[in-house]
């Protein structure tokens, strides 16, 4: 009898799995759940459900819930558990290659992430209006295209935050996991509109790139570990636009922080307007403010740091899960996998503002390493210190130089123009945020960006001066040249441009009235560690080979990555051209769509996304003209490197005997 019941339940349950209950605590890329489903990735690749709503079993169809007394056992998602489209000649046509398979999920209010073997990213979505739906295998906005996550990266996580609306499907989320608001640094309560965003810790574990529905289709965007990249993060968790991330410190310390961030709230959105003015007597409790309509306020918190004291030392792993309990920015619930003081294994958990951790056993869960990547002190230091020269200003005669900076900082932490007159220091808070651009390279953005050997970074700043800065009393020369040549930026939002990079960075106002340029020269390190370099050296720095078979695959192995690298550099080119071209187009067309939203009275938000775009959008079109014309030192470096090594090889090679 047994035996017949076990047979029953393993016709519902995905290969390689036991029936589970309760669900399984921790989210990872096997396992992910909501408060309706606990979804799994089998052993044979496919995508399985079931429902966790014992009075109310549903399951998914085409985008729609549907009832199904049978959904409380697993079973395939949406009838085959893969990605597919529908065809002329079959209504679910898988949209993977041959030899593809999904190799990772991830699951945010119903919205399904499925990664291949291949590192291309698919998704359900059920949020738009028509049924049925299929996968979507491009995306991004506003042209669409493959999306591939960085290859190179230690953890990835999915996290939504969604407001109703009427262009948009939510009826299928639960509705402790509609994060309809977020509240700013003011207390104001701000709706959102749609962010699906998928944030990755790159392989340094210094970087965290990301990418939403709303955004070209590649990971350029990013932010730094914390304490201003100086941690390596080892896991990331994300829900509600809130990500939770485990991270080692300069003495081998495992140590926890979250952050709430995405494109809608970090300050960079065209069409949202923001502000560095504290309005403290706003009342909490309001109603939430639409989007589009007042004034979010920055810097936003920044990362906050979970004390973990009443742990004791050994017992926590790096493994870390986030999870939505209702509505703000306080609702939501940390995990990190551990053992207690018995060794009992599980989990310790806390709602996010709480204090202390409480251990929940669960002897599922294994015991995971305490940090799977060791720190490295070798790895490069983010913030970078530039001389600078004054090109246009009202009172030219000063000197400056940017300290601290890096292109993946946000308006958290600020870099510092450093101001020298005549004996006189000040040093000025530079508040950058992301610039919006068209770009998005299908592969290796997230390590082309922001470097000489790629392309730089396009972003906006905001200047905030401190209050003695401000005081008009002061009679310093320094006093003088501040309220002369910096005043009239203070706290204006975006209104200050950056182009920069690893080596140069390019400095304007808005108005035109000051333009600054900065500049330093890599390391030795730096360039070892360059994309194209690095590359190359991990191929030619090869054991040197040992008889005539050895020279050959070693002839080979350097040919593919000298071929691998120039199409990466060609596909680079080429990509330079289509955003020219598309720059230009979205350009001449940007007048026509102003005049277009001057028509639409309910929601400001896209007149003034339209006017927000005008200066990036030129910016870029420049930008990229330049990128057209500069040369790669790096990458002939590459080249010349592998073509010696190749014509070493094979005198190598001639020199053996003839078989």
């Amino acid at each position: 009898m047994i035996y017949l019941i076990l047979m029953l339940m393993s016709l519902f349950t995905p290969k390689g799995y036991a029936e589970i209950s309760p669900v399984y605590p921790m989210r990872n890329h096997q396992s992910d759940l909501t408060r309706q489903f606990e979804y799994r990735l089998g052993e044979d690749h496919l995508i399985y459900l079931r429902s966790l709503d014992r009075e109310n079993a549903k399951t998914f169809a085409g985008g729609d819930l549907k009832a199904d007394p049978k959904a409380l056992e697993w079973h395939l998602f949406d009838e085959v558990g893969y990605p597919y489209k529908k065809s002329f000649f079959k209504d679910k046509c898988s949209l993977l290659n041959e030899g593809e398979y999904i190799s990772e999920i991830a699951v945010a209010s119903e919205q399904l992430i499925a990664v291949s073997n291949t590192n291309k990213v698919f998704m359900y979505k059920p949020t738009v209006l028509e049924r049925p739906i299929t996968w979507s295998d491009e995306l991004g906005s506003p042209f669409s295209n493959e999306l591939y996550l960085p290859a190179k990266r230690r953890s990835w996580s999915f996290s939504c935050s969604v407001r109703d609306k009427d262009i948009r499907r939510v009826d299928f989320i639960d509705p402790s996991e509609r994060v309809i608001y977020y509240s700013d640094m003011n207390g104001v309560k701000f709706d959102f509109g749609y962010t699906a965003t998928i944030y990755v810790l790159l392989e340094d574990g210094q970087r965290i790139v990301y990418w939403d529905t709303g955004l070209p289709p590649s990971f350029s965007r990013g932010f730094l570990s914390p304490l201003n990249g100086t941690t390596q993060g080892q896991s990331i968790s994300a829900a509600g636009s809130t990500i939770f991330i485990s991270a080692l410190d300069s003495t081998n310390k495992l140590r926890f922080f979250t952050r709430m961030y995405d494109y809608e709230i970090n300050g960079a959105c065209p069409g949202l307007t923001y502000t560095y003015q504290v309005k403290p007597n706003l009342d909490s409790n309001s109603e939430t403010v639409a989007l589009g309509f007042g004034e979010r306020k920055l810097p936003l918190e920044g990362w906050r740091e979970h004390a973990v004291t009443n742990i004791p030392e050994g017992h926590l792993s790096s493994q870390v899960s986030i999870h939505l309990t209702g509505q703000g920015n306080a609702a939501r619930e940390l995990r990190i996998q551990g053992t207690d003081v018995a060794n009992r294994r599980g989990y310790y958990f806390k709602r996010i503002d709480d204090l202390n951790w409480q251990f929940q056993p669960d002897e599922r869960l294994d015991v995971m390493t305490q940090a799977p990547f060791p720190y490295n002190p070798q790895a490069q230091e983010m913030g970078k210190n530039y001389s600078g020269q004054v090109i246009k200003a009202k009172t030219p005669e000063f000197q400056i130089e940017l300290h601290s900076f890096h292109p993946f900082l946000t308006a958290e932490e600020p870099c510092i123009l450093s101001v020298n007159y005549k004996g006189e220091t000040a040093n000025l808070n530079l508040h950058c945020v992301d610039g919006w651009t068209l770009v998005s390279h299908t592969k290796y953005h997230e390590d082309l960006i922001g470097v000489q050997e790629g392309e730089p970074k396009y972003l906006q700043a905001t200047l905030v001066l401190t209050p003695e800065q401000l005081n008009t009393s002061q009679n310093s020369l320094i006093h003088k040249l501040i309220q002369e040549n910096f005043l009239p930026y203070h706290e204006q939002v975006n209104s200050i441009q950056l182009v920069a990079d690893n080596g140069n960075v390019y400095l304007s106002t808005t108005d035109g009235e000051l333009k600054l340029y900065f500049s330093r020269s890599l390391s030795s390190s730096e360039l070892d560690d360059s994309f194209y370099l690095k590359r190359a050296r991990a191929v030619v720095q090869l054991e040197a080979p040992q008889n005539k078979e050895e020279v050959l695959k070693l002839i080979h192995k350097n040919k593919e990555i000298l071929n691998e690298l120039t199409e990466i550099q060609d596909q680079y080119r080429r990509d330079e051209l289509r955003f020219l071209m598309e720059d230009l187009c979205v350009v001449l067309a940007r007048p026509m769509a102003s005049v277009i939203f001057n028509f639409e009275k309910d929601d400001p938000t896209y007149k003034k996304a339209v006017e927000d775009l005008k200066k990036p959008l030129k910016n870029q079109l420049r930008t990229e003209w330049n990128n057209l014309k500069k040369d790669n030192p790096t990458f002939q470096m590459s080249k010349d490197m592998l073509e010696a090594r190749i014509l070493e090889l094979e005198e190598l090679y001639d020199g053996y005997p003839n078989d």
